[in-house]
C-alpha cells in the first residue's frame, strides 16, 4: 500500500490505486471508504475530499481495467504477422472479437477480479453502466457507425436509432454479467461465452453473421488461448498497466 502525503501532488492517485488493490483482494461488498482510508494512513473525511463516495472510487479499477484491454488488444493484433482480416472494416471486427475473447477468459481465470465486477454491477448498475459507456465511447461509436453503413435490415424500433442504441447499451452489461456469473459457476468456458455475447449483440443489431465473421471470431479465440496474463500485476497494478500501454 502507498500512503497519503500532505505535501505531494499525487495523493489523489495515491488514494485510488491502494482502493482499487482493496476492491481486487475482497471484492466490492466487503471494502469500505474507511478501509481505504486506513490502508493511505488518513482520515475517513479526507477520502471523501477527494472522492464522494464509495461507487466513485470502484469505477476505477473497471476503467483500468477496459482500457487495458483496449489497449492489450490492439497490441496483440500490431503483432500478428498473418491475420485473415483483409479490409480495415475486417480488422476493426477481430479487434472486436478478441476484445470479447480476451475479456471472458481473463475473467473466467481471475476469480478475485470477476467476483467484484459481478459485485459491482448489482450494487451500482447506474455507475456500472456509465463508466463502461465511458471506457469504450470510442469503440462503440466507430462499430456503430460500421454497422449502420453495412446494414439493410429496418431495426424494427421504431425506426429510431437512438432507441435502438439505448436498448443494446442497457442490454449489454446485463448479458455480460450473466456471462461472468456463469463463468465463475465454470458452467461455460470463456470461448463458449465470447462466441455467444459476440454472435447476440449482432443479432441486437439485425446485422447478420456472415461465414467472414465466423472465421475472424475463431482466429480470436485461437490468438486468446496463446495469451498469459496475471490480470491484478499486468493490468491493475499501475506500472504494469502503463508499460503495456505505452511500449
Amino acid at each position: 500500500m502507498k500512503y497519503y502525503n500532505p505535501n505531494r501532488e499525487d495523493n489523489y492517485e495515491i488514494i485510488r490505486d491502494n482502493a482499487i488493490e482493496l476492491f481486487y483482494r475482497q471484492g466490492y461488498a466487503k471494502t469500505t471508504l474507511r478501509q481505504v482510508a486506513e490502508a493511505s494512513g488518513i482520515k475517513h473525511s479526507t477520502v471523501l475530499y477527494y472522492y464522494k463516495n464509495k461507487e466513485n472510487l470502484a469505477r476505477f479499477p473497471l476503467i483500468r481495467y477496459f482500457n487495458g484491454l483496449n489497449h492489450y488488444t490492439q497490441k496483440i493484433l500490431q503483432s500478428q504477422n498473418k491475420s485473415p482480416a483483409k479490409t480495415e472494416e475486417e480488422l476493426f471486427y477481430l479487434n472486436r472479437y478478441l476484445h470479447n475473447s480476451l475479456h471472458y477468459k481473463w475473467l473466467s481465470q481471475d476469480q478475485s477480479f470477476s467476483k467484484y465486477f459481478i459485485e459491482f454491477y448489482y450494487a451500482a448498475k447506474d455507475t456500472f453502466r456509465v463508466t463502461i459507456d465511458d471506457v469504450e465511447k470510442i469503440v462503440f461509436e466507430t462499430e456503430g457507425r460500421i454497422v449502420r453503413e453495412k446494414s439493410t435490415v429496418k431495426t424494427g424500433l421504431v425506426g429510431d436509432p437512438l432507441i435502438q442504441k439505448q436498448l443494446i447499451m442497457q442490454l449489454t452489461p446485463h448479458m455480460d454479467i450473466m456471462l461472468v456469473e456463469s463463468l465463475q459457476d465454470e458452467q461455460i468456458t470463456y470461448d463458449q461465452a465470447a462466441i455467444f455475447f459476440t454472435k447476440s449483440i449482432f443479432e441486437l443489431r439485425h446485422h447478420p453473421f456472415t461465414e467472414a465473421d465466423d472465421v475472424l471470431l475463431q482466429y480470436s479465440l485461437e490468438i486468446g488461448d496463446q495469451v498469459e496474463i496475471n490480470l491484478y500485476e499486468d493490468i491493475l497494478t499501475r506500472q504494469e498497466f502503463d508499460r503495456i500501454c505505452n511500449t
